[in-house]
């Protein structure tokens, strides 16, 4: 329906605008008036055309306003990304804008992120035009837990081979 509605819209947008072009190319040509129209009537066209024209021309200054905003989150939110895509040993593997809703995802890669550093990372949002967005971190691959886990492993490893030769 958003589709249908959209296009609807855009062919309403499209004849409203070619009829009133047509009538101010017959004007500027001064093609004469083949009936002749009473002053009321006259006036009476003149304001449901008027009436059209602003029923078509204030959504489409309301969605070109909103247009513009959401592409001007977005090349912000694309300024910011580039700013942060490196923080201390840490990799942004991938982002994601979400304009309708304001929201920036960000996923880390390197070393665990913490607390201080997200901070940080939402901080430099303040520089780039994005007060009231929703920075959502999350740490995609963390090389020290798995340091931590081949260390815990080895130790076991070592164990094992320990025990199997006070075993033999």
């Amino acid at each position: 329906f958003e589709f249908f509605f959209g296009a609807l819209y855009l062919f309403t947008i499209n004849t409203v605008f070619i009829a009133l072009s047509s009538v101010a190319v017959s004007q500027i040509l001064k093609f004469p008036i083949i009936t002749i129209v009473e002053e009321n009537q006259k006036r009476r066209i003149n304001r449901i055309i008027s009436g059209v024209i602003m029923l078509v021309f204030i959504p489409s200054i309301y969605f070109g306003y909103q247009l513009v905003q959401k592409e001007q989150f977005i090349d912000n939110a694309n300024r910011y990304i580039k700013n942060i895509s490196v923080v201390e040993e840490n990799y942004l593997l991938k982002s994601e804008i979400n304009p309708d809703t304001k929201q920036i995802t960000l996923i880390y890669g390197g070393v665990t992120i913490n607390k201080k550093q997200k901070e940080e990372i939402v901080k430099k949002a303040k520089s780039f035009a994005l007060n009231n967005a929703k920075i959502n971190i999350e740490q995609g691959l963390a090389f020290d837990k798995m340091t931590k886990a081949n260390n815990e492993l080895d130790n076991l490893h070592n164990e094992i081979y320990k025990l199997n030769l006070k075993l033999q």
